[in-house]
């Protein structure tokens, strides 16, 4: 004999579960000890910062310019690149704290030995453009949460950050994350002289990276940028109005997780009932901490309203399917996972039941029943 959970039980449980946190996040301020030449350089700029941003940052670029030297002689030396990669992650939280905009012009920052001509790559794409987004030292926030994957980072060269979007990515990028992207870059500074250069690289399509003629493995932190997008987006919410109020929420889409890459397999994760793709947030951070993974797959979701007749979404999936062939005609075959409604939703995408369904329930074929054009199409 088959048992059913009473309904209020069942709305008590997911009220229950919608007091679940996904993600919390708690910033404080960076704190460093190191006994080296650079890492000292850091404790005092730490102890006692300057006024004026130029003048910090120029401390910042002294040590990380002497942990650099050290670096170039004996790649190594792992204090020498704990020093850099904390004096980097400082420059760039200087810059975006300050609201300084290097990309324009060089700013002339002084040192203890010379002024520094610092600038930050520009570039004139987009969803590229430094301008669009602020680049934030991943180091200066801690998390803790049922969907945040502890030591998700890659240890190398460069400062870990959060690029989050300052505009509305969907504007750009119809298949965008969300109008708001939070997305892990490494910050890198190249020394030539006087000349510093701040760059950015995407460390799911960079594994390795030369500074000084040396070769690092580019660090990498997987789990902040996505653990900051759960603590501020708070998805719970939107998944129980998405279940309870489906036609209050947000329409079916389509999107990626990251740059489209026509030489990696699109994973196409579906979620279920009363979730949303932030479920799939644990698994995707342990994926990508895999080289293979990062090498040959990039990570792409469906979301939907989960209180509609699956059939429904199913059908708004392989539309936008078809949309994303029309855009991305040489993308490779799409992997599925779907979880629970989701692979209900999934099944239908590898499965054709013909007219059988309609037969099961109407004995005319549909061009005979008397249903409107739109009714018709629906049906």
């Amino acid at each position: 004999m088959k048992k059913f959970l009473p309904s209020s039980l069942v709305v008590l449980t997911l009220a229950i579960a919608g007091c679940t946190q996904y993600s919390t996040v708690t910033e404080r301020p960076p704190s460093y000890r190191s006994d080296s030449p650079s890492g000292q350089m850091i404790e005092q700029a730490l102890k006692h910062p300057a006024k004026e941003p130029l003048l910090q940052l120029g401390r910042y670029l002294d040590a990380a310019d002497a942990a650099a030297s050290v670096l170039e002689r004996v790649p190594t030396n792992q204090q020498a690149l704990d020093d850099y990669n904390f004096a980097v992650a400082r420059i760039f939280g200087t810059v975006s704290d300050n609201g300084l905009e290097p990309w324009k012009a060089p700013l002339a920052c002084p040192g203890a030995a010379q002024v520094w001509n610092f600038s930050l790559k520009a570039d004139s794409r987009p969803e590229r453009n430094p301008a669009n987004y602020k680049l934030l030292p991943a180091d200066r926030y801690r998390f803790k949460g049922e969907l945040v994957v502890k030591q998700a980072d890659k240890p190398g060269l460069g400062a870990p950050l959060i690029a989050v979007s300052l505009i509305n990515a969907t504007h750009i990028d119809p298949y965008a994350q969300g109008k708001t992207v939070y997305y892990g870059v490494t910050g890198l500074i190249d020394f030539k002289g006087r000349d510093c250069t701040a760059s950015w690289l995407d460390p799911l399509s960079v594994e390795n990276v030369k500074m000084g003629g040396r070769s690092f493995q580019l660090a990498a932190n997987f789990s902040a940028p996505i653990a900051l997008a759960l603590a501020e987006l708070q998805p719970r919410r939107k998944e129980l109005r998405g279940l309870f109020k489906p036609e209050e929420s947000v329409r079916p889409r389509l999107a990626r997780l990251q740059p489209y890459d026509s030489k990696k397999i699109p994973i196409l994760c579906v979620h279920g009932l009363g979730d949303s793709q932030a479920t799939w947030a644990p698994m995707i951070q342990s994926l990508r901490m895999d080289p293979v993974v990062r090498q040959n797959y990039q990570i792409w979701f469906y979301s939907y309203p989960t209180g509609y007749p699956y059939p429904l979404s199913a059908a708004e999936l392989r539309r936008q399917l078809d949309a994303i062939s029309v855009r991305y005609p040489d993308h490779k075959d799409i992997v599925l996972l779907g979880h629970s409604m989701g692979g209900m939703i999934s099944r239908t995408m590898i499965t054709d039941s013909g007219t059988k369904l309609w037969n099961a329930v109407y004995d005319k074929p549909p061009a005979e029943m008397p249903f409107s054009k739109e009714t018709r199409k629906e049906m």
